[in-house]
């Protein structure tokens, strides 16, 4: 058991009103009052950034039991937020909302913030490029699927375009975060710990690898995207086969949805000359093109069941509805998950 679980039910075992937590992995049975309950833990590995609360508060809905989040700390906005969605926490400082029976309610605010979570710590780009592409192959459907996690060092180096020890620290932390068990080529997924292990990719793309790989911005002429003319540009470059269609575009693929708070987005590993003049678009830190450097070859990958060409892997496009969309581009980021296999409950 990982140390903020162990701290949250410790918390919970503290309050005046609870008799007993009896910690059954995929659910917590809580006595107080003189009633059971039974909860669906929900387990963040890092302290809340907006965008992580959003794929929390998707994961949270889409559970069919009754969620408690379990964090290493919540700030007060936090806990507001997920007190005005009708959710229940608790984190390792202390602080939770959390009402087991009627008449029953502890709320608890403002305590500081404790040590982080191992799991997110001292992870930089190199890292999440590995657990990148280990998630993206985990979550195409079984027949298309390398088995990556099983894979030789080089092999998951090669598909990450990460060094050996960048692959070799990833995995350690992935086993001690429970995520995977095993080893070498008997190492495999856990399963029920694969939204975990996604919700932490998707938090550290936002915060650490996404600006790493963003080669920059353009305001195109209309809010339409030129598909042609993106086409044009790229025909005859080196990366006229290592570009991908992603965020706005794809989402509307998959979904049928084109959410209009959602910039263009495209995956590729630089842009050619004339790139801006070819699309009729002007250089602009604010445009609604923005043009991303895949996190490795797997982001080229997509499922076969998913219509349409040259589109970016879905976990990728996801991540990409959470940088600045509206709460329908959250919607429409939840229909795309449900081609990534593993992951269709949402995070």
């Amino acid at each position: 058991m990982n140390d903020t679980r162990t701290t949250c039910i410790q918390r919970l075992r503290s309050l005046p009103f609870v008799a007993s937590v009896d910690d059954r992995g995929a659910s917590l049975l809580i006595e107080a009052g003189g009633a059971r309950s039974s909860y669906h833990p929900i387990e963040v590995r890092s302290n809340l950034s907006a965008q992580l609360l959003r794929t929390v508060l998707d994961r949270a809905h889409l559970e069919p039991g009754r969620p408690l989040i379990l964090a290493p700390w919540l700030s007060r906005p936090a806990g507001e937020t997920l007190r005005a969605e009708g959710l229940e926490y608790v984190d390792a400082a202390g602080n939770c909302s959390f009402a087991p029976a009627e008449g029953l309610m502890a709320l608890v605010e403002g305590r500081p913030r404790t040590k982080r979570a191992p799991a997110g710590r001292g992870v930089r780009g190199p890292g999440y490029r590995v657990l990148f592409a280990l998630l993206a192959d985990r979550t195409l459907p079984p027949g298309e699927r390398k088995n990556l996690v099983a894979a030789p060092l080089r092999a998951i180096a090669a598909e990450s375009e990460a060094s050996r020890q960048a692959v070799s620290d990833m995995l350690a932390r992935m086993d001690e975060a429970g995520w995977t068990v095993g080893e070498g080529p008997q190492r495999t997924w856990v399963e029920s710990r694969l939204p975990e292990a996604a919700e932490r990719w998707v938090a550290g793309y936002l915060d650490t690898l996404r600006p790493e790989l963003l080669i920059g911005r353009w305001r195109l002429g209309s809010d339409s995207l030129p598909e042609a003319a993106v086409y044009e540009a790229f025909a005859g470059t080196p990366w006229s086969e290592q570009w991908r269609w992603g965020g706005r575009f794809v989402a509307g693929v998959l979904t049928g949805y084109y959410e209009g708070d959602m910039p263009y987005v495209l995956h590729a590993p630089g842009v050619p000359e004339g790139f801006g003049r070819t699309l009729g678009a002007l250089p602009d830190p604010a445009g609604n093109l923005a043009v991303i450097r895949p996190p490795g070859p797997m982001a080229l990958r997509k499922p076969a069941d998913a219509g349409g060409e040259r589109l970016a892997h879905p976990l990728l496009v996801y991540a990409e509805t959470l940088v600045e969309g509206s709460e329908r581009a959250r919607e429409v980021g939840r229909m795309v998950l449900g081609y990534c296999s593993g992951l269709g409950k949402g995070l």
